[in-house]
């Protein structure tokens, strides 16, 4: 279901806005995990002057302040049940719990008509020592648009609370997230986000717009907001944002992002900035970085693994192979490794280091001429060539090059004088090509 105002007829016929919980817009989406809380908001604190005993909420249901069905002397019947309460543990002094309930409230609608109305309802509270129940925040939703989820929490390594009660949409409208966070110096609060996130909305490409995700990891802080694509299903979007978030000044913040509108590791890794993989980078896109140290000849494979996606960069007029490997969530730069064939032994090295290895000469590994042949090497103008020379002529492994040990001219074998099998030959613009010989 798309996001928009439903219009809901309260108990004296009148309309009146009941929000979904998709977002109505980009920055509201950011406000929580699944979804944004849209522009009414769910739930409410409360400050108790005189705490109930704690099996007052636990086994009963309380007259929730801001409850959806209004009860008035038109009420015929009311019930209410506790669904589950879920226990917090400790923070600091105190214990702390949620707790969920279902209601009905069948009343006259006039004309001899009855209408019943059924909520969701929930309690946050803080348990005392003398075992009453401080209410905190309380929340409510007509089960016929919307339902309150089972809460999650986190406690981190800092000592603080992060709990999370879901909002969710009947149908295929996704849910909204209620974050709270307690903190030892003041207790339980509101978990927003900060401006942190604007921009991050902002960057969004043309025609892809919020929609509904999984929850946050309260445990990590990551989250995986989707977007869907202007041709896109209900069902199936096709781009996401992937977040990064620390607790900030009390607040939600945005510490990396990455927006992603497609799941080809090419597209992927093309649209990263190299300074997010490595902090040593530019900030040019990977395709545009990478095209300014590979030449265009060069055979790049692309696999995409669980976790990451490694490139390899074969580069025959340079006669050596690039290997690298990113990790794709958050995206930073895992290993590279450089090696030849020509070359003594592997060169490993970090990636802001890939421009040098691959116009820096190789330490190459002498030609191995076989028996009765010997190395014989020519200088010229044009660079260096490099054969095996017998009685009968040239004999064995051959090379050459345009700039010794960097742009490789051509390599192959030579039999009694001829060349032989394959070869690579390349121009001086290292546009190359294999070549067999009889």
């Amino acid at each position: 279901m798309d996001a928009g105002t439903h219009q809901h007829r309260d108990r004296a016929g009148r309309g009146r806005p009941l929000v979904a919980s998709i977002a109505v817009s980009a920055l509201a989406m950011a406000a929580g995990a699944w979804g944004a809380e849209g522009s009414m908001p769910r739930g409410h604190f409360v400050d108790t002057a005189s705490p109930p005993p704690l099996a007052k909420i636990t086994a009963e249901c309380p007259t929730a302040p801001d409850a959806v069905c209004a009860v008035t002397d038109a009420v015929l019947e009311q019930r209410c049940e506790v669904v589950d309460t879920t226990d917090l543990g400790r923070l600091g002094s105190d214990r702390h719990l949620v707790v969920r309930y279902r209601r009905s409230v069948t009343y006259d609608a006039g004309a001899g008509r009855r209408v019943v109305c059924e909520t969701d309802e929930a309690v946050l509270a803080t348990v005392t020592p003398a075992e009453t129940a401080r209410l905190v925040w309380t929340g409510a939703t007509e089960r016929e648009f919307e339902r309150i989820g089972s809460p999650s929490f986190h406690r981190d390594g800092r000592g603080r609370g992060l709990l999370s009660v879901p909002y969710c949409m009947n149908g295929t409208g996704g849910c909204a997230e209620v974050l709270f966070l307690w903190l030892p110096e003041g207790g339980w609060r509101r978990l927003e986000h900060d401006a942190s996130w604007e921009a991050v909305y902002h960057r969004l490409p043309d025609g892809y717009r919020p929609h509904k995700s999984p929850a946050l990891d309260l445990a990590t802080l990551t989250w995986e907001q989707h977007l869907a694509g202007p041709l896109d299903p209900n069902c199936c979007p096709t781009g996401k944002i992937l977040f990064s978030l620390s607790i900030d000044a009390g607040r939600l913040h945005v510490e990396r992002s990455r927006i992603v509108t497609t799941d080809d590791p090419v597209a992927w890794l093309q649209a990263t900035r190299v300074g997010d993989l490595d902090a040593a980078l530019g900030s040019e896109l990977f395709d545009a970085w990478l095209a300014t140290i590979v030449p265009t000849t060069s055979v790049l494979t692309w696999t995409r693994s669980e976790g990451g996606v490694t490139v390899e960069i074969d580069v025959p007029s340079r006669a050596r192979h690039l290997s690298l490997a990113f990790l794709d969530d958050p995206p930073r730069w895992r290993r590279g490794t450089m090696t030849s064939p020509r070359a003594p032994a592997a060169d490993v090295a970090r990636l802001r280091d890939a421009p040098t290895l691959l116009r820096a000469p190789l330490a190459l590994r002498p030609l191995a001429c076989p028996p009765g042949t010997a190395v014989r090497t020519r200088p010229s103008d044009a660079g260096l060539f490099e054969w095996c020379e017998g009685r009968d002529g040239r004999d064995g492994p051959a090379r050459s090059w345009f700039s010794t040990g960097i742009y490789l001219m051509e390599a192959g074998n030579h039999r009694l004088g001829h060349k032989t099998g394959r070869w690579i030959e390349c121009d001086r613009f290292e546009r190359c090509a294999s070549r067999d010989y009889d």
